[in-house]
């Protein structure tokens, strides 16, 4: 899922969401595609503590 749809899914502003991508402190995993397209990985559902 982008970056952007999680955030705006949680409520958090897309830039609050892409700094803390950029600094490391997004509380899930994510990854940027080749075209810069920063992807959250989903998480399990059971897992899933982290609001973002």
């Amino acid at each position: 899922m982008k970056l952007s749809d999680r955030a705006r899914a949680n409520g958090i502003p897309h830039k609050t969401a892409w700094l803390w991508w950029r600094r490391g402190k997004l509380p899930v995993p994510a990854h940027e595609t080749p075209a810069g397209t920063s992807l959250v990985d989903m998480p399990e559902r059971e897992e899933a503590e982290a609001v973002l």
